[in-house]
């Protein structure tokens, strides 16, 4: 799994089946991840497809080869999910960790993980793990549960075992461990995150010196800085009725009297700036407690896939090695058939939503930047195993095509950011009656020049791309559908 992890997931709330109320609690899963995690996101995996959003939505899997959506939702096996990362800001290369810890319906085959995922079988002392091609390695820690880790950490993975073996609760950070208690019986998934000290109040201030949304407020900035600086943690929770809502609530250390309309647009901003934008957040509404503020609002699907694309993890989790036995001509082309559409159509939703964006505002490459890296590591981490090879090769040439359209993306802000933010003088001449006069205006900042045209540059090149993946698509769809008389 991989990289940053700021917002979130899911939740029910009309309905609790009798399994679901059965559902242990996270307890014993909490334990397995590293004590330095300041988010944690808490996932009810089984709660999640026993929502009515979920089967109306086509989000849950059911029989082999159908076009339920395994981008969102783990297939059936998996109960349960904690996900958790070490994070020194929001810029990808300030995530220094991830760790997913699963509860299973059954014991999990690192056999198996290893040859869906085309890995390999390694020790760690008398255990063994399975090392993942796209920089991870699982390993079992408990009964019935998987444990993923992300880059790959042997003596990380041994204090893993270690902490495994107590029966002490978590050492988690007092926030995090806060937000969990008191996580209600309707929720299917809580992000938490500590923020506390992440920024000082000088950093904060040279931010909103140059925010467009904090400009023309009617607050003092040296105050606006403090209250920022003070942030102590977000938590976000989704819920799954006939719709998905969400709340996010930020907690400060201070009195949230100053905050107003202004702190939703600074969070949308910083969203922005680090090309995590997800259009739904726009229509939220806003709520301002004693020392907090919420965000209310619903979450499109795409939204969600954007979100939970924060945090990578295995689509499937074997419950045994595939049979030494050569399967028959006939077994092996029905298994590449199956193996080949789930993977066309993980591949297809992921590319749709960041081709065709479920609302339109700002379509600016700077803005969804980060979606390209995280979804071309989502196609990456997807089994491979069986999946015809010539359509392997087109999911390897689409990582590469995303990755280029991210690093244009972090070009903008580079070269932008060798520029002068203070705007320009423009003085202008001209000749009247009385002599020779000028007015002066205030300009655009060399910044503000420099990012527009690198913004305009690199969306030229981004719908360039799409135009040879929408040809590439085409073509091995059409091959596909052709060589397994099934619709791609």
């Amino acid at each position: 799994m991989n990289r940053l992890c700021v917002v979130v997931l899911l939740l029910l709330g009309c309905f609790e089946t009798g399994l679901a109320q059965a559902e242990p609690p996270f307890d014993d899963l909490l334990p397995q991840i590293p004590e330095s995690a300041n988010v944690v996101t808490l996932i009810d995996a089984e709660r999640i497809r026993t929502s009515a959003v979920a089967r109306e939505q086509g989000l849950v899997k059911g029989n082999e080869g159908d076009s339920s959506d395994q981008t969102i939702v783990p297939r059936q096996d998996v109960y349960q999910v904690v996900l958790a990362a070490t994070i020194r800001g929001f810029r990808e290369s300030l995530v220094e960790s991830q760790t997913a810890v699963f509860r299973l319906r059954e014991n999990p085959s690192l056999a198996g993980l290893a040859a869906a995922y085309r890995g390999r079988l390694e020790e760690l002392g008398d255990r063994e793990y399975a090392a993942l091609p796209y920089g991870a390695m699982a390993l079992s820690l408990s009964d019935r549960t998987l444990t993923v880790m992300q880059p790959i950490n042997r003596q990380r993975a041994s204090q893993a075992v270690a902490r495994s073996k107590q029966t002490a609760p978590a050492k988690l950070s007092p926030f995090i461990q806060t937000a969990v208690r008191r996580k209600t019986v309707r929720e299917q998934i809580l992000v938490a995150m500590d923020l506390a000290n992440l920024y000082s109040k000088s950093t904060v201030f040279l931010y909103l010196q140059n925010s467009k949304s904090f400009a023309s407020r009617p607050v003092d900035i040296q105050k606006a800085a403090a209250l920022i600086s003070s942030i102590q943690g977000a938590t976000l929770a989704l819920r799954f009725t006939n719709k998905i809502e969400g709340e996010i609530t930020l907690e400060f250390g201070s009195s949230a009297e100053l905050a107003s309309e202004w702190t939703r647009d600074l969070l949308l901003e910083i969203l922005s700036d680090t090309g995590a934008t997800i259009e739904d957040f726009e229509t939220w509404t806003f709520a301002r407690g004693d020392r907090s503020i919420t965000l209310k609002g619903e979450l499109s699907t795409s939204g969600l896939r954007r979100v939970i694309s924060l945090l990578d993890f295995p689509t499937r989790v074997p419950q045994q090695a595939a049979s030494t036995a050569a399967p028959t001509p006939e077994e092996q082309r029905r298994r590449t058939s199956i193996a080949s559409l789930e993977y066309f159509r993980s591949i297809d939703r992921l590319y749709s939503d960041l081709r065709s964006p479920s609302k339109t505002r700002n379509l600016a490459t700077s803005e969804y930047g980060m979606w390209y890296d995280k979804y071309s590591r989502k196609i990456e981490s997807l089994p491979s195993l069986d999946v015809d090879p010539e359509l392997l090769a087109y999911g390897d040439s689409l990582t590469i095509q995303l990755r280029v359209l991210a690093t244009k993306f972090r070009m903008v802000g580079i070269k932008a950011g060798t520029q002068s933010r203070n705007p320009n003088v423009v003085v202008n001449y001209f000749s009247t009656w009385y002599g020779m006069n000028y007015e002066t205006r205030q300009g655009e900042s060399d910044f503000d020049y420099v990012h527009k045209i690198e913004r305009a540059a690199a969306a030229g090149d981004k719908f360039a791309a799409y135009e040879q993946i929408d040809l590439d698509r085409l073509t091995i769809r059409r091959t596909m559908t052709n060589r397994y008389n099934v619709e791609f």
